[in-house]
């Protein structure tokens, strides 16, 4: 975490709210734009322009800052965008990036959150026909 005047300080997250993905049938977990199977590596679909998966979080994650993890595996580089909803309604992209991609083999990313209570997260803007596999959603309270 960096503190006033640019220097990084030490920090651990908190993770409050977790969804290991395996089948895309887990309880608040909705897969659209796509068919989702099992895999080795979690859920896994062939992506869509219309590929959208929602999790609606079984209670809402409030305080901050707040992260979302992603842990999923591209296997051909796609544009993603993690957004997440809170109580006021509306969605709001994680890190302000609606240009950011997973490269082939990633392993998921770390994003950070401008609201201050997480009720969803949704991840679409995928390329179509880039094979995904997502093996869990997590958001979580950085700690100083």
């Amino acid at each position: 975490m960096t503190a006033p005047g640019g220097r990084l300080v030490p920090a651990t997250i908190d993770y409050r709210q977790e969804v290991a993905v395996r089948t895309g049938t887990e309880a608040g977990v909705v897969v659209t734009g796509a068919e989702p199977r099992p895999g080795a590596e979690g859920m896994c679909f062939t992506s869509t322009a219309q590929t959208r998966v929602e999790w609606a979080l079984p209670k809402p994650v409030s305080g901050g800052p707040l992260v979302v993890r992603t842990a999923a595996r591209s296997h051909g580089g796609t544009p993603v965008r993690v957004v997440v909803a809170g109580a006021v309604g509306g969605y709001a992209p994680a890190n302000f990036d609606s240009g950011k991609g997973w490269f082939a083999g990633s392993s998921g990313s770390l994003d950070t959150v401008a609201v201050d209570r997480v009720d969803r997260v949704v991840l679409d803007s995928f390329s179509p026909g880039r094979e995904m596999c997502l093996s869990s959603l997590a958001v979580g309270v950085v700690r100083r």
